[in-house]
């Protein structure tokens, strides 16, 4: 759906959308199903993998039509511990991994799972609130009639 035709009365609309890429190059979207979840679940025990989350501002000229005026991405590496295949499948029952990249939440009850940390926490999140609030006070600056 197009957010942008959809709003009025708005100066800046921020999108963002979150992947895991695997240790073998992968990308990993939401699970389809328990045994999609397992699968990547499964390969990212023990290993170090990424976390891309891409970003995009955009506002609106005289006429509402929106102006992409920034875009950028961020990147977590994550490293799992070995975790077994029935830790897993428990943490598949509670259901949390679905509707998430890579098929786990850190701010959940995966976060027992990650072992290490290169990066921006909240990007794993969904969310670089770091760097997002980085780009907008650039923006605002290079745009001063801009409300935030």
């Amino acid at each position: 759906m197009d957010v942008a035709s959809q709003l009025s009365d708005v100066d800046l609309l921020i999108g963002a959308d979150t992947v895991v890429e695997s240790p073998c190059g992968a990308i990993l979207e939401k699970p389809e199903d328990d045994a999609d979840a397992l699968r990547m679940l499964k390969l990212l025990s023990g290993r170090e993998h990424a976390v891309h989350t891409g970003c995009v501002l955009i506002s609106f000229d005289k006429e509402g039509k929106p102006v992409v005026k920034k875009r950028f991405s961020s990147t977590t590496k994550v490293t799992f511990d070995n975790v077994g295949e029935e830790e897993l499948k428990a943490y598949i029952e509670t259901r949390e991994p679905f509707g998430k990249a890579g098929a786990y939440g850190i701010q959940g009850r995966a976060g027992v799972f990650v072992n290490h940390l290169a990066g921006c926490y909240f990007n794993v999140v969904g969310l670089p609130i770091n760097r997002l609030s980085v780009e907008l006070r650039e923006l605002v600056t290079t745009a001063g009639d801009m409300k935030i």
